[in-house]
Parts: C-alpha cells; sequence; structure tokens
C-alpha cells in the first residue's frame, strides 16, 4: 500500500499461481500431447457413447466437429501462456507455451481434414472416432 493512495491494494488471487506461464504452457502441452493422440475426452468420442446403438454418419461427424472444438482448449491455454511471458522467464517456458499452440493448432487441423474425408467420402463406414 503507498501511503498516498487512500485505496489499499487488493490482494492476489488464490488462483493467479495456476495462470503463471510454467503453469499454464505445461499443462498446454500435456492436453494437446493428449488431444493429438484422441485420449480423454479431447476427442470428441462422448458424444457417441451418449446413444445406443451404432452411431450415425451425422453423429461421428458431429463428434469429429466436437473433438476439433475442443482441441482449442490447449491452444487458448497456450497463447495466455504466450502473452503473459515475462523477459526474465526461462527459455523452456516459452518454448513449451509455442509448442502447444503449435501442436494444438495442428490438432484442429487434422481434425478438420479427417471430417471433410469423412464427409466427402461415399462409404465413411472406415472413419472411426
Amino acid at each position: 500500500m503507498d501511503l498516498l493512495d487512500d485505496e489499499p491494494d487488493t490482494p492476489p488471487s488464490a488462483l493467479s499461481a495456476y495462470r503463471s506461464p510454467e503453469v499454464l504452457g505445461l499443462a498446454a502441452f500435456a492436453l494437446s500431447l493428449s488431444a493429438l493422440f484422441g485420449f480423454g475426452l479431447l476427442s470428441g468420442s462422448i458424444l457417441l457413447s451418449v446413444y445406443d446403438g451404432p452411431p450415425s454418419e451425422g453423429r461421428q461427424i458431429a463428434a469429429a466437429l466436437l473433438g476439433a472444438a475442443l482441441a482449442g482448449i490447449p491452444m487458448l491455454m497456450g497463447l495466455d501462456a504466450t502473452r503473459h511471458l515475462l523477459d526474465d522467464d526461462p527459455v523452456w517456458v516459452s518454448a513449451v507455451a509455442r509448442a502447444a499452440v503449435l501442436l494444438g493448432g495442428l490438432v484442429i487441423l487434422l481434425r478438420l481434414a479427417h471430417t471433410l474425408v469423412a464427409v466427402l467420402s461415399d462409404n465413411p463406414g472406415y472413419v472411426t472416432y
């Protein structure tokens, strides 16, 4: 608190340590790798498990588009980490954050290309999500 200020400084949030570039960059990199390999909820296959029976072509395409949208989460986290980098941060922090952005963008492009192939093919039965 500055002696000339009438208002006290606001205390930092309890979650502010989790928004540091070190934490966001590593979490974004791990999530982008899991999205690249299709692990967990980031693949969009959760949409297919909700319904009984074999998935229709429309559900498969909706699951692929959901997977592409969910792959944007690690990319946005990496962009946030890159935006809040400081000059005195170690080099690995910026490298991991930028790698997470690149991997997230790659996953989005691959999922959208895979969906485009499924839409344009005559027999999309080979396409599994």
